[in-house]
């Protein structure tokens, strides 16, 4: 029998397929669906010539969201709304698939999470412990409401 570490990694290690709608130099935006459930991932990316000039790589920071259910649009500011469906699992390892993705493609320095909710800081942390144990990221620390984690390299696995 799998222990339930065992199953969760194998859980996080399982992407959906995601489509990039939106490939702007500052600006990345995915989406995927989870049986009923749309989502949108969004990555906005600093300015790479200003970062360059500074001595320093892009950041780049991450926002999900349910975009729509059954077909339907839920709008803007429903955030909240991804912790209530059940896929909890295919989402995180969807939004680490994209994010690992820009990462590479546009050789970000630092990702950034922010949210104040304390159910918003958990699912960051989750999400950013996972990307440190597939070394995407090398480490990662919390500042109030805001996550900040450094990238070495991004591995191919």
């Amino acid at each position: 029998m799998k222990s339930f570490k065992h199953y969760i990694t194998e859980v996080l290690d399982k992407p959906l397929k995601w489509k990039e709608f939106i490939k702007q130099p500052t600006r990345r935006q995915a989406s995927f669906d989870v049986g009923d459930f749309g989502y949108v991932i969004t990555i906005l990316i600093s300015d790479q010539g200003i970062a360059k000039r500074m001595g320093e790589k892009a950041k780049m920071s991450v926002e999900f969201t349910l975009g729509s259910e059954g077909g339907v649009a839920k709008g803007q500011g429903k955030k909240h709304d991804i912790l209530k469906t059940g896929n909890a699992g295919a989402v995180l390892a969807t939004v680490i698939d994209y994010a690992k993705h820009v990462i590479k493609q546009e050789k970000v320095g630092t990702v950034l999470f922010s949210g104040k909710e304390q159910s918003r800081k958990s699912l960051y942390k989750a999400i950013l412990k996972r990307m440190s144990q597939m070394g995407i990221i090398s480490t990662f620390e919390q500042d109030k409401n805001q996550f900040v984690a450094h990238v070495d390299k991004v591995t191919t696995r």
